[in-house]
């Protein structure tokens, strides 16, 4: 999933946490003193394990 900015001169993305079909799974979107947190599962595991990636971590923009 990318997250968007919108910006006088059009949209662009912000960032996408995990390229490609699969997503990163963002949840849980909270906004608080001008960030916002939410929970995302980057992708980045170790080889051979049965669910890639480091489960669901939090994440802050802003």
């Amino acid at each position: 999933m990318n997250f968007w900015r919108l910006s006088a001169d059009g949209t662009q993305t912000a960032f996408d946490i995990l390229p490609g079909a699969q997503g990163s799974q963002p949840t849980q979107l909270t906004s608080l003193l001008g960030r916002l947190f939410f929970s995302a599962n980057n992708g980045t595991g170790a080889p051979g394990t049965e669910t890639p990636g480091n489960g669901q971590e939090l994440w802050v923009i802003g």
